[in-house]
């Protein structure tokens, strides 16, 4: 049903399923995390939080993909392995100044990091 209305999605909108992916379907999937994370922040268990996203980017990254290549080959989209290059490389930027600020993840750090995921989409999306 997902990959059906993704699809559809992105025709009626005259984008990519890519961008579609990479924004609307990433954005559902990835609603329980959020909300997981968030009721665990402020509940003051940020091993939970933590745990949560870093668990479920290694299995999104680990288990997900690879298990998908396995049924069927897939095709790096164009722009695709642009997008991975840039998450890799932004992550090994940040990871440093998150753990130089004492490893403590601040509003200012949080808004940030907001600000820098829409950016991104909005780039991806106008470049398309």
């Amino acid at each position: 049903v997902t990959v059906r209305n993704g699809v559809a999605l992105a025709t009626s909108l005259g984008v990519s399923a890519t961008v579609v992916g990479l924004f609307i379907v990433a954005v559902g999937t990835s609603m329980p995390e959020l909300v997981t994370s968030v009721v665990a922040a402020k509940r003051g268990e940020s091993d939970l939080a933590l745990g949560n996203v870093v668990g479920s980017n290694f299995f999104n990254s680990l288990i997900v993909l690879p298990a998908s290549g396995m049924i069927s080959q897939i095709p790096v989209p164009r722009g695709g392995l642009g997008d991975l290059v840039l998450s890799l490389v932004l992550a090994a930027l940040l990871i440093p100044v998150f753990f130089l600020r004492k490893a403590r993840l601040s509003r200012a750090m949080g808004t940030f990091l907001l600000l820098l995921y829409f950016g991104y989409a909005i780039t991806r999306i106008y470049f398309e």
